[in-house]
């Protein structure tokens, strides 16, 4: 091993490979056919759920590898709508404010998209525990009726929206050289940038990649000193941008 001037002859080089594949979590298309809402208040308990599905999102292997962004959205096709609003309230285990992930209102036909990004709080700490959650879905309208057609809800390691947001960190000292997938739902492209933070201060951007449903290889190494934060954004407000899989090689002195 090269050895440089007044470096340590007892120095030992370590490398690690840290590899997360929390993938998407999706609970398909939860209504087979069609279904008419015509209650106009929120059911009481999650036995009157009018949908319920249980996902699990993989947490990190290792703990440098820590998570700080969840996002979900959620798909709703309204066929026919003669009250005003059709409301729909998305719950994570229990049917209260602290776990509610989701608080939608929908007023037309079509293709309707809610989407929502979680970073802290009851909802993060279950999200990110690596356990089977369950989702409840709870519709209403204010009056009349809604027919809807299909109610389909995605999460993952992520964000919404098209402002920068920190999805993971990294936690090391010595080199790094990280390889991802990064994905999107709906039409836009994500943005992946990621920066060294030393002394737990932003520094410049050191990568910056727009691409959508591409495994990237990434082969300049980053110097951290502190840790390394990942980002991402993305190009349509209505998306969420996550990553499905990322693998971290590390270079360490010890």
């Amino acid at each position: 091993m090269l050895k440089l001037a007044g470096e340590n002859e007892n120095t030992l080089e370590r490398i690690e490979i840290i590899s997360y594949n929390p993938a998407s979590q999706d609970t398909g298309d939860l209504e087979a056919s069609t279904s008419t809402i015509t209650a106009t208040a929120e059911a009481s308990g999650t036995v009157n759920a009018d949908y319920s599905d249980a996902l699990t999102l993989a947490m990190p292997g290792d703990s440098r590898l820590e998570v700080k962004s969840i996002c979900a959205r959620l798909l709703v096709t309204v066929d026919s709508i003669t009250a005003g609003h059709l409301y729909c309230r998305v719950y994570v285990d229990a049917q209260d404010t602290d776990h509610r992930l989701l608080d939608c209102d929908f007023t037309g036909t079509g293709d309707q998209v809610n989407h929502t990004n979680k970073t802290s709080g009851t909802l993060f700490t279950l999200l990110t525990d690596g356990e089977a959650h369950t989702l409840y879905f709870f519709f209403w309208v204010d009056a009349d009726s809604a027919v809807i057609s299909q109610v389909k809800l995605r999460e993952a390691v992520g964000c919404d929206g098209t402002a920068e947001t920190e999805i993971m960190r990294l936690n090391h000292t010595g080199l790094v050289l990280l390889n991802f997938y990064s994905e999107r739902w709906g039409s836009g492209t994500p943005k992946v940038r990621y920066r060294v933070a030393p002394g737990n201060l932003w520094s410049t951007v050191i990568f910056e990649q727009n691409v959508a449903n591409t495994f990237s290889k990434i082969y300049q190494p980053a110097l951290i000193h502190d840790y390394l934060k990942i980002s991402m954004e993305g190009s349509v407000a209505t998306d969420i941008c996550y990553f499905p899989e990322i693998v971290a090689i590390l270079r360490s002195e010890q």
